[in-house]
């Protein structure tokens, strides 16, 4: 008899593993998404001191995937780099990013004035690469299940152009850097700092070095 239920008690074990596996997913892709309607604006030093890596470098290559694990739609970008300002990083680095266009908590709140936070909402958040284009792009730590973004998802995400023969770097947005950076002679929002849109590539290189520096 013992025999009997002996398998039944292993299956009812096998089952019960597999609906705990199953909570935790879903609870890990429903508080991600969730993050991404409650973000804030960050500063030059929040991003910097939160990115684990930083890279200068060019999106090569590009695709979608359903992950395996949590069957969830995944973007997956790989950058050849150019420059590493933090971090241990070789010649290329991969990221995998959920696609938040694919949650439904997201997708349901992406339009309403309810997820806007101090100027970045749900449907601007999502950040978006163009192979062959160049980045600096700051990327917080891998998850447990592989899953990394930029900080801030796009306020992590600099692009880099080329005006008048010199290289730019910008976000998109204004945010305060350490004047040397920032180049411009305007009116400093903060003693020693000020609002930019774009820098030069360099000089923004140097700023990130030099904050990664103070804080080790």
């Amino acid at each position: 008899m013992s025999d009997l239920i002996r398998p039944q008690q292993n299956a009812a074990a096998h089952t019960w593993h597999q609906w705990r596996a199953a909570i935790a997913i879903t609870a890990c892709s429903v508080c991600f998404s969730l993050h991404a309607l409650s973000l804030r604006a960050l500063s030059f030093e929040d991003v910097t001191d939160i990115a684990s890596v930083v890279i200068h470098g060019v999106c090569i290559e590009q695709h979608q995937e359903t992950d395996t694990v949590t069957q969830r739609i995944v973007t997956v970008s790989t950058f050849e780099v150019l420059d590493v300002l933090k971090g241990n990083v070789g010649a290329r680095y991969t990221v995998r990013q959920i696609d938040l266009s694919s949650s439904p908590v997201v997708r349901a709140a992406s339009g309403t004035n309810a997820v806007k936070a101090e100027g970045v909402t749900a449907g601007n958040s999502q950040p978006r690469f163009e192979v062959n284009e160049e980045y600096v792009a700051f990327f917080t730590q891998p998850s447990a299940l592989g899953f990394s973004s930029p900080v801030g998802f796009s306020q992590g995400r600099f692009d880099v152009s080329q005006v008048a023969g010199q290289k730019r770097v910008g976000s998109g947005r204004l945010m305060l850097l350490p004047r040397a950076a920032a180049g411009s002679n305007s009116a400093s929002a903060q003693p020693g700092w000020e609002p930019m849109m774009q820098s030069d590539l360099s000089t923004f290189k140097a700023a990130v070095r030099a904050r990664v520096a103070v804080t080790k």
